[in-house]
């Protein structure tokens, strides 16, 4: 059981014009997630760089991470 310090989100890379549905992303330096159907455009996370992208796959997981939802997405 190998440990995971992104605190059960994942570093896997996806295609900045092709994000998953259904998916949150915050940046491992920051304290907030963001929607990938957001209809602001993804404003906060579109500035977070590809190295630094954590993707969880639910919001329970994102929160569990200690992380807040992004004041736009919502």
């Amino acid at each position: 059981s190998g440990g995971n310090s992104s605190g059960g989100g994942s570093t896997q890379k996806y295609d900045r014009n092709n994000w998953p549905e259904g998916k949150f992303l915050a940046s491992k330096n920051g304290k907030k997630y963001h929607r990938t159907n957001c209809e602001k455009g993804m404003t906060g996370a579109v500035k977070i760089k590809p190295e630094n992208e954590v993707w969880y796959d639910s919001e329970e997981a994102a929160k569990a991470a200690g992380l807040d939802r992004c004041g736009n997405c919502w």
